[in-house]
């Protein structure tokens, strides 16, 4: 069983409406929940704040703060690009259950096996629902190739999940690891190595 989980990159809308046409430089934040050694701050985020201020001819800044270092917790950063704090976010829809609830469909098991039709449909679906996100401008969607499970035991058989202690991403993660008899425990992927070392979790 495969399931995915669903990531966007979100600005505020007055990021588009505020900035003077004729200002000398701008400087914007981008805020995020990863740690700089992540995939996604160093192959992701950097190199595209890198390329839009060389499109802009350096006219253009984004000051990157990665593992929240502007405070709050990863279910916030959602209200902080919204109300105006940051000018850009990347985190998961799913930290804000019952939110974008029809983009969770995304992440359940077995709606598709690949994942390349997976972000072309859940594009499509940004692109043909806008009044779901009428207060952000989505800059970015996808969803990664699928979860895996990562365990201080080995699990050969689904009864092997019973009784086990299992960090998730989202509700709908969540669902699925209950379903197989494991306890879901939801934390953001920072506090991963935290609970793993003290055994709060068995897995992740």
């Amino acid at each position: 069983m495969k399931n995915r989980t669903a990531f966007f990159m979100l600005a505020a809308v007055s990021v588009f409406l505020a900035i003077p046409l004729n200002a000398d430089e701008i400087r914007l934040k981008f805020h995020h929940m990863l740690p700089p050694v992540a995939p996604g701050h160093f192959a992701m985020s950097a190199p595209w704040a890198e390329k839009v201020e060389q499109d802009s001819g350096g006219r253009i800044k984004i000051d990157i703060y990665p593992s929240l270092h502007l405070g709050g917790q990863s279910p916030l950063l959602i209200d902080q690009v919204r109300e105006g704090v940051v000018d850009f976010v990347w985190t998961l829809p799913g930290y804000t259950p019952g939110r974008f609830p029809r983009i969770e469909v995304f992440e359940l098991p077995f709606v598709n096996s690949n994942p390349v039709v997976m972000n072309l449909a859940i594009a499509d679906f940004i692109d043909n629902h806008p009044e779901k996100f009428a207060e952000y401008k989505v800059i970015s969607v996808f969803v990664h190739a699928g979860n895996l499970i990562h365990s201080e035991v080995p699990i050969r058989t689904a009864e092997e999940f019973s009784g086990l202690k299992l960090r998730i991403p989202t509700r709908v993660a969540g669902w699925m690891v209950e379903a197989w008899g494991a306890t879901p425990i939801g934390t953001p992927v920072q506090k991963i190595p935290e609970m793993l070392s003290k055994g709060i979790v068995n897995g992740t």
